[in-house]
């Protein structure tokens, strides 16, 4: 965390904690998805705060727990347990399980997943709903990256993938919308293999948001970035990042992955619409 992000987190925080959570509006039709490590049990519920204190709140809030955690659910999550929010155990504790569960579970609905350590903006499940309504049956994300390819085609470091900073509800082959900004998948919009725990094991194991993109790819579903993003979503203090986020970016793991999954299914379109 940054310093100058210290006291918007901390006023945040404080904010969340005090806040009722009382439904402002009309619960929206959509279960928002998300799964935590044993490390931040004792913040997420900072995050999961920040999403049923929404202007326009979902129907349903899930968090999937690895079942070895059982017994060990802070009180800060169990007092949030009622009609709205959920937690359920699963025998898997990959990143992808933010989504796959909740495909699995929920066949029919829109999943909008999120990220555990992070505090979002009060509007922004609105947003991303809005943008859904406008463009039926596409994945909008509020933050994302485009695929750098060099002018030989070949897929360039990771590091050099450009965040797009472009509101409008932009939208091109490359966009990869980013989990941890929220994410918005209305039913049938992924391949059938997206839950084949095999495959994204093998192909791009520590990477869901790239193995969620190819996945709608395979199916012909446009991404799309909000058109109205709201402001990145606010880390919460103490909650530290996982070596495998850092390996991912610092060791190019994501460009390796990206290339397992290409090779598997064929690159797309290596476009960036200016």
């Amino acid at each position: 965390m940054k310093i100058r992000e210290l006291w918007p987190s901390f006023r945040r925080a404080r904010q969340l904690r005090a806040a009722t959570l009382v439904p402002r509006a009309e619960l929206l039709p959509v279960v928002v998805s998300l799964t935590s490590i044993p490390s931040r049990l004792p913040f997420v519920d900072l995050a999961i705060r920040s999403v049923l204190d929404q202007s326009q709140p979902p129907a349903l809030v899930v968090l999937w727990l690895h079942q070895s955690l059982q017994g060990s659910v802070p009180d800060t999550l169990t007092a949030l347990l009622g009609p709205r929010f959920e937690i359920r155990f699963v025998d898997r504790n990959r990143p992808h399980c933010k989504l796959v569960h909740a495909l699995l579970a929920f066949p029919d609905r829109t999943v909008v997943t999120c990220d555990d350590d992070v505090m979002y903006a009060p509007t922004w499940l609105a947003e991303l709903w809005a943008d859904s309504v406008a463009h039926p049956g596409e994945v909008i994300g509020h933050q994302g990256r485009a695929v750098a390819y060099g002018p030989d085609g070949q897929i360039r470091p990771y590091a050099e993938w450009a965040w797009e900073t472009r509101a409008g509800g932009v939208s091109y082959p490359a966009f990869v919308p980013l989990g941890y900004g929220g994410v918005l998948y209305p039913a049938g919009v992924l391949a059938p293999e997206v839950t084949d725990e095999q495959l994204y094991l093998e192909l791009s194991p520590s990477n869901d948001d790239l193995w969620f993109k190819m996945m709608s790819l395979q199916a012909g579903t446009v991404s799309r970035r909000t058109t109205r993003p709201v402001p990145r979503p606010i880390p919460v203090i103490g909650a530290k990042g996982t070596a495998l986020a850092r390996t991912n970016i610092g060791q190019d793991k994501n460009r390796v992955q990206w290339e397992a999954l290409c090779t598997r299914y064929g690159h797309p379109t290596p476009l960036r619409v200016d």
